[in-house]
């Protein structure tokens, strides 16, 4: 078979195959719990709490009461997984009963698009339509939806590379971006994840471009910038129109200047061709202006403050670019 079931014995590997053919011969909605469920341990960008995995599966399979209890219980998964995974009560993880199954999933070219989907269906309820105002409330909310804090923290790792090709996925992206309060509520609760001191203060005024940029996503990037998808945002509704056009309404600051080198960084990763084009919104950056291929508009200098000349951040963009 695969390279990954090479590494592995003939009879371990032959014993995998058929507790996978089990599964998938099992009841069909049992079957697909079960696959789903190990898609989600393998692709997992941290290991998952049974808590939040059992949330996830409900997501994904459709079960959208996000205030009633999970659907599955920890038996049932570990029933539909024939005993391929395990629960520690210790830690609340579930994990793989042997790495070897890992290594052995990898010959199944298993999709995460699902996952991915199901993290930005999550963050799009309306228990997140507002931030929290202290540690405690966010605490609160955290314990109450079990998977935001996991959906809030990866939801770009899961979007990135093929998944970022999936129209679907772009959409999902997109209306979550789109909704000023979801997204500030999104980007609390990544900050407080992330943050040793349990900080809830984020960067508001984040646009939809910082965000994507910030999360590496090179292909909606450049599906954004090109005039030809004008149309395609006006179904997001004002408030999205209006976090695009910032960047020209508002004079630039720091932020903008972070973003648009990421934008450069990752799009001329992604595509040679976007090079050029970007290089000259940052040259005009570094002068003080920000271009605006989209609306075919640069701001001066004089109207965006002093952050934009800095002479480090000049030569550091000049040494990324080999000059």
């Amino acid at each position: 078979m695969k390279e990954a079931l090479n590494t592995l014995p003939t009879e371990l590997s032959t014993a995998y195959q058929e507790v996978i053919a089990r599964i998938t011969r099992s009841d069909t909605e049992n079957g697909d719990v079960g696959m789903q469920t190990m898609t989600w341990i393998f692709y997992a960008a941290r290991p998952l709490q049974m808590d939040e995995l059992l949330v996830a599966l409900d997501v994904q399979d459709g079960y959208l009461d996000i205030d009633e209890e999970p659907q599955f219980k920890l038996a049932d998964i570990i029933e539909m997984c024939q005993s391929l995974v395990v629960h520690e009560e210790s830690s609340g993880v579930v994990r793989f009963v042997h790495p070897t199954v890992q290594s052995f999933l990898k010959s199944l070219n298993l999709s995460d698009v699902n996952i991915a989907k199901s993290c930005l269906t999550y963050l799009e309820y309306e228990a997140f339509d507002e931030i929290c105002s202290n540690p405690k409330s966010l605490d609160i909310r955290l314990e109450k939806y079990k998977f935001c804090r996991y959906a809030a923290q990866f939801w770009g790792f899961h979007v990135r590379r093929e998944v970022e090709n999936e129209p679907d996925v772009q959409r999902a992206v997109l209306s979550l971006l789109a909704s000023e309060n979801k997204k500030d509520s999104m980007l609390q609760i990544e900050q407080y994840a992330n943050s040793s001191l349990g900080s809830i203060h984020f960067t508001k005024g984040q646009t939809l471009l910082h965000v994507i940029a910030k999360n590496e996503l090179a292909t909606i990037c450049r599906f954004i910038l090109d005039e030809r998808n004008c149309r395609g945002f006006q179904g997001l509704g004002s408030t999205q129109r209006l976090s695009l056009g910032r960047f020209v309404e508002f004079p630039a600051n720091l932020f903008n200047i972070c973003s648009f080198l990421a934008l450069g960084s990752i799009c001329s990763r992604a595509n040679a061709r976007h090079k050029d084009h970007l290089t000259s919104i940052l040259d005009n950056a570094f002068r003080g202006n920000i271009f605006c291929p989209h609306w075919s508009t640069l701001i001066p200098a004089t109207q965006c403050g002093r952050v934009t000349s800095s002479e480090s951040v000049r030569n550091r963009y000049r040494r990324g670019r080999g000059g």
